[in-house]
Order: structure tokens, then sequence, then C-alpha cells
């Protein structure tokens, strides 16, 4: 009787020439043995089908099954790439298949060349080409059609906490980041905290040297954290807050309206002034007669957003901050039905803007933002007018300017939180408010004037023609789906560049009859609003952009347009004014709202400042490796100029002082840079600069709170204690931090975020 013959439990793994020598195979295509011998070929055999490749073959390449095949194959690993015998190949390559050999056959035996072999290296050539001609292509979407993440902690250490870093599994080392995940909040690209990525080493390296050397400047870090806090405690009313009647002296209600009407009402549309100005002066008429108290309210938030242009130092910011409380002691009031009116949707809007003048919860904006939203197609603002019954031209045309405005805070913040707007264009079918001046909507059969007669919607309009691309921007920089390739980034830059140019010509045609002052101010705003837009879109590509040259577009149109943004919030900035541009109509409002006004202007500025110190540590490293010096020095200059900026928004109030000392720090390291310093000499250097900075800052935070104390002696009771070491966070380097909080603090907000409470926030 014939003994069966003897099979293997598992199929050989090793090449034929190291199993015949019995030595360790690295199973590599070619072995590391073949190599060194020297060996023609490096021929693997399998004895049963390797697991499906990543991409396979065409069905008309594919080999025949093995009882087909007769005179058996063997491919060359050296010929065609071939991974190890376990049907895996080496990182970056895809496997061809391999045909099974017969186990008759003599180890040292190969067939013979074929038309398969010669059709499967050419099919891996073709793979191989088509990799190398995709540098930006799309990654492998999963199950869902989704594209694949991964997790990857950035930082993590008791005093900077961890920070996740979301970016495509295929390539996390070049890939753009999709979001950041920092105390338990998500940040999509269009957030701040994106563009800070790039420089994140040398703030990693200056905490690690301020640890290693100088225990002094942690403790005076400490002290500017402990003045900050009884400064806003000592700013913040009790809570609730009930509205009260008190209002300021009429000269300076006077001049906060006039603020107000200048600035954030020629942009975005809420009020109809003429009913406004006659209930406000029925106010100061009748002095005994109890005002309305939503109007009042309504009032109140009005003064509050003129307040940081009334001067130069915000003196009216405690009491803003007092006006703002009230508004939401009003509106957390349990009236439900009542409160879904225009005046009270009004309320909402003013609300809104006035948290993010006075910096009151900022990122959260976004949160209240999709309740105001909600609320107005609660109310049926995003359906045309003429769709509702019995509507006067009064009613109609505010009802869109109140849903255009609307659109605008919901598309505002969601790019400012890096959160997606959850609303599409197909979402509503509301049309641009019409081109009246307030005072013809109380007109019968008023007609809009020309659209080459610029009136007080002409900003607004304008606006309006940039909405479905600025939307595209944010919607592809903060969606889920999103995977980020770059040619859809170049076609939203055109989209915009296409709008913006026509919303220029808009509002840049003359019209001397009507082109007052605060239209000037709107056409600014405006301009400010789409540039900043520009400048999100291509900052997550800026940092690729100085290794790979397929992105030197965002590059440039990185550095352009910050320094575009820069000439809009400093006028009087050492650069050459572009063509076209004109100076703010009023130098001192225009100063006092960049300064101390919207906290957009904060973050545009604080990118501004990254992307110029990013472009200029590239051109330090080209002059370097090229053995010239391409550097701008007026760029140098410009960030100079912001240093002086963000000491100034100090000087007028702003608690966090992290902001000046993050900008402080990215210029003393350009500057060690350009010294030639090397890399152990420039963390004790820019130690030293740090406690510089802080030695600025202490006395100007002591000199505030002894204001705010002598102002505002029944303010709230200080902390008893100094902000522990292990709070000072760097990835908050430039949140200025939210400065109040309606209420106690919540002890699960306390166990996920520290004692602080404070959320994410310029």
């Amino acid at each position: 009787m014939t003994e069966p013959q003897r099979r293997r439990r598992r199929p050989a793994v090793s090449c034929n020439l190291c199993r015949r020598r019995k030595i360790r195979c690295n199973r590599e295509a070619p072995c590391s043995n073949c190599l060194r011998s020297r060996n023609a070929t490096c021929v693997y055999e399998v004895l049963s089908p390797p697991p499906s490749p990543r991409r396979s073959i065409p069905a008309s390449l594919a080999p025949a099954p093995p009882q087909q095949c007769p005179s058996p194959v063997s491919i060359a690993g050296a010929s065609t790439g071939t991974g190890t015998g376990t049907g895996t190949s080496p990182a970056g390559t895809v496997s061809a298949p391999r045909v099974t050999s017969s186990p008759a056959q003599s180890d040292n035996t190969t067939a013979p060349p074929s038309s398969l072999e010669f059709e499967a290296m050419r099919f891996r050539i073709a793979q191989l080409e088509e990799q190398l001609s995709a540098p930006t292509r799309i990654p492998p979407a999963g199950p869902t059609g989704k594209p694949g993440l991964t997790t990857e902690t950035m930082l993590e250490s008791p005093m900077l906490g961890s920070y996740y870093l979301h970016q495509d599994v295929d390539s996390p080392g070049h890939a753009c980041s999709q979001s950041v995940t920092h105390k338990g909040r998500m940040f999509g690209r269009s957030h701040w905290l994106h563009s800070l990525l790039p420089v994140r080493d040398m703030f990693d390296s200056v905490e690690i040297q301020m640890q290693a050397e100088s225990s002094s400047i942690m403790s005076t870090l400490e002290r500017c954290k402990h003045l900050a806090r009884v400064i806003k405690l000592r700013r913040a009313p009790s809570w609730p807050s009930p509205p009260a009647t008190e209002l300021p002296a009429r000269e300076v209600c006077d001049r906060l309206i006039d603020c107000y009407l200048q600035t954030s009402e020629s942009l975005y549309r809420i009020l109809h002034i003429p009913s406004f100005i006659r209930a406000y002066e029925a106010i100061w008429d009748s002095p005994d007669t109890v005002p309305n108290p939503a109007f009042l309210v309504q009032l109140k938030l009005v003064l509050a957003i003129g307040a940081p242009v009334y001067d130069d130092t915000y003196s009216l910011r405690t009491p803003a901050v007092h006006w703002i409380y009230e508004a939401q002691t009003f509106l957390s009031e349990p009236e439900f039905k009542s409160r879904i009116t225009t005046l009270s949707l009004q309320i909402n809007i003013l609300l809104l803007i006035a948290r993010q003048t006075a910096n009151i919860g900022g990122t959260l904006v976004w949160i209240s933002a999709g309740e105001l939203l909600r609320t107005a197609m609660y109310m049926g603002l995003h359906k045309d007018p003429p769709s509702v019954p019995a509507t006067s031209t009064l009613t109609r045309e505010m009802r869109r300017r109140l849903w255009n405005t609307v659109l605008e805070i919901v598309l505002q913040t969601s790019k400012d939180s890096g959160a997606p707007p959850l609303i599409s264009m197909d979402d509503f079918d509301a049309k641009p408010p019409g081109n009246f001046d307030d005072d013809q909507l109380t007109e019968e059969g008023a007609v809009p004037r020309p659209e080459g007669v610029f009136t007080q919607t002409s900003v607004a309009r304008a606006l309006r023609g940039t909405f479905p691309a600025r939307l595209a921007v944010v919607k592809y920089l903060n969606d889920l789906s999103s995977t980020a390739p770059y040619q859809k980034a170049l076609g939203l830059d055109k989209e915009l560049r296409a709008s913006h140019k026509i919303m220029m010509q808009a509002l840049q045609r003359p019209s001397p009859q009507t082109q007052s002052q605060p239209l000037h101010v709107g056409t600014v705003l405006a301009n400010f609003n789409v540039a900043s837009f520009f400048m999100i879109l291509h900052a997550p590509f800026f940092s690729l952009a100085y290794r790979e040259p397929a992105y030197a577009f965002s590059r440039m149109s990185l550095l352009e347009y910050s320094l575009k943004i820069w000439q809009i919030v400093h006028p009087a900035s050492s650069l050459v004014a572009h063509p076209g541009a004109s100076p703010a109509p009023t130098p001192d409002i225009w100063k006092r709202l960049a300064t101390c006004g919207h906290r957009t202007f904060i973050v545009a500025t604080k990118q501004t400042c990254v992307s110029l110190v990013m472009e200029l540590r590239a051109q330090l490293e080209d002059g370097e490796s090229l053995g010239t010096a391409p550097f701008r020095a007026d760029l140098l200059v410009v960030l100079h100029e912001i240093l002086d900026w963000s000491l100034s928004a100090v000087k007028a109030g702003e608690t966090n002082i992290k902001g000046y000392l993050a900008v402080s720090l990215m210029i003393a390291h350009t500057e060690c840079i350009k010294a030639g310093l090397t890399k152990d000499e420039i963390p004790k250097s820019l130690v030293k600069m740090t406690a510089d900075f802080l030695i600025t800052c202490v006395p100007l935070l002591e000199d505030m709170l002894a204001r705010e104390e002598g102002e505002n002696p029944s303010g709230r009771e200080q902390p008893s204690a100094a902000t522990p070491a292990e709070e000072m966070d760097w990835a908050d380097i430039w949140m200025m931090g939210s400065p109040h909080n309606f209420g106690g603090v919540d002890p699960i907000s306390w166990a996920m975020d520290g004692p602080t409470g404070d959320a994410i926030s310029w």
C-alpha cells in the first residue's frame, strides 16, 4: 500500500533559494539574500490563492486557475514587484498576482517567460505611473463612501493638554488636517487653530525651556491670568440681571446710536431706522411713561454694539456687558409663543452681534445662531414674502432684510467656529432685500431705486451676491464628508473671486447724492468679510505649499489676502495701498472698530500674523538652501505693526495677554532665525524675551483692575487663588476666552474643561 503524499500545513512564505539554503528570508521582492548573492530572480511559490489585492487586475489579464494551467509559471519578484508570501506587499506598492506552481516542480526550475508575465509587468508599470502622476489624489472611501480618517495625538503634557489632529488615513504626514479636537470640542478647517498648527514647534520649544530654567516666568503668567479673572468678574453683573429702566445721558445715547448706525447697521440690516428713532425719542419726550420692556432691551443692545467705537479705551465695556446680561435674562424668561415676533427676532440678532463685540462666549455664538435660524424659519422668513398674503412693502422688505441678516450670522459664526453651516441654497427661496431707503418703505406703492443708486441697503444686497460662493467655502472646509481635493479649492477660489469682483464693482459706482459716510464704512466691512473667506480657503494648504510646488498658488493667495486684510484693519500701514483701495472715512471710528470691536477682526489679524511668519520662515529656509536671502523686510515691518496693534488692544481693556505674547514670540522667533541662531540658542533667547513682554503686560492689567474696582465696587468677588500652572494652555494662546458665563459653573463642565470653564474663543 502506497503511503499518501505528505503536505505542508502552512504555505511557504520564503523564496525558493532561501528555502533550499534553509536561511531566514525577509520576504521582500527581491529578498535581501538574493540581493547579496546577486541572484537574477527571486521566485516565490504559493500553495493557495493569496488574499485579494487592494486593486485587482482586469479579468482579461487574470491568470487561469491552477487546475487549468498544466505548465505552471512563477513570476519573478524582481521584475514584477511581488509582495511577501503572505499576500501582503511593501508599503506604497500594490501586489501583482502570482501563479500557483506545481508541488512536483523542481525548486530551481523556472518556466520561460509567458505573455501573462509581460501583461502583469505592463499592468504594474501603469499602476506606478498613475501613482506618480496623482500627488493630490482623493483618499480611498470607506464602506459608507466617506474618507477614512486617522486620529493622531499632537500635543500631550500636563500644561498643554491633549490635542487630536484628524487627517486623511492615506497620507497623514502630507494631507491637510480635517479637524482638531480639543477639550471635547471639534473644530473644522475654517477655525483659526488650524493656522496655528504649523508654528506649534516654536511654542513647544519655548515651554520646555521655560519649565527647565525659569520658574519666575510661569509665576508671572499665573499672575496675569489671575488678574484677568478678577477683572472679568468685576465687569460681570450678578445673574439673573432683570432689565432696568436706567439709561446713560441723552448725549451719550445719541453718540452710541450714531456709532451703531455707522458700523453694524451699515452691513447687517436689522432695524427700520425711522421707526426706531421715533420710539427712541418718545422715551426722552415722555420721561414719566414706562417704555416697552422689549424695546428698552433692543435699545440697550444697540448701545452695547456702539460702545466699542465710542472712544479709544472702550470705557463703556462694563455697562455694555451689563446690557447684554439684561438682554439674555429677558430672553431666558419662560415666554415662548409671545417671543415669535419681529421685535423678538431683532433682539436675538442684536444679542448675538453684541456678544461678539463684547466677546461674551465667542465661538459658542454658533450654537445660539442655530436657534436663531430655526426661529426665523418657524416664522416663515425663508419663504419669499409674496407667498405670504396681505403684506405691505414695509413688512415684506423687513422680512427679507432680517432673513438676509440671519444667513450672514449663521455663515459668519460657522466660519469662525469651524463648524458646518447646516443650511444650503435649497433650504430657502427668499429674495435679497430690495434697493430701498428706509424712508421709502412707509410710502404706498414704493418702487425700488435703480441699481446704480446707493441706498441704505446697497451693501447688504451686494454682499448677498457673494453668499453662495462663501457658503460653498465653509461647507468645503467644515463638512464631515469633505475629502479636501485641492482642485475643488481652486474652483471655489475662482467662484469667490468672480463674485467678489462683482460686489466691489457694485459698491464703487459713483453716486454722489447718496454716497454717505456710513455706507462707505459698510463697503469696507463687506470687503473685509469676503477677504477673510479667501484666507480660510487657502490656509489649510499653505504649510504644504512649502514642501509641494503644486500648492504654490495657495501660498501666493494667502500672502496676498493677508496683506489686504491688514490694509483694511490698519489703513495707516506702511504698505503701499493696492489699486482701488480707499482709506476709512472716519479714521477714529475705524481704528476703534478694528481694535475693540468685532472678534472677526481679531481672528483674521492673528491668522494674518501666522501666515506672514510662515512666509518669512520659508524665505529664510529657501535662502539657506539656495545661497541667497530673498527676505522681505516689509513683511517684518507689518509684523511689528501687528504687535503694536495687539498691545493697543490690551490697553483698551483686553484682559487676555496671550495674543500679544504669541505675536511677540513669533516675531522674536523670526528675528532669531534671521540672525543665524542655532536651534539650541533660539529657545533660550525666546524665554528671555518672554520675560520682557510680561513685564510690559503686568502693569497694564493692574491699572485695569484698579479702574474696574473704582468704577464697579459692587462687582463679583474675586477668586481666592491664582490659576494653577496646570491650566496654562498654549493652544489657547490667542483665545480671548469666554470672559463671562451666564450663571455658575456646571460640575460636569468643570470635570471636562477644568476649573476655568472657559470656552475656546478669541
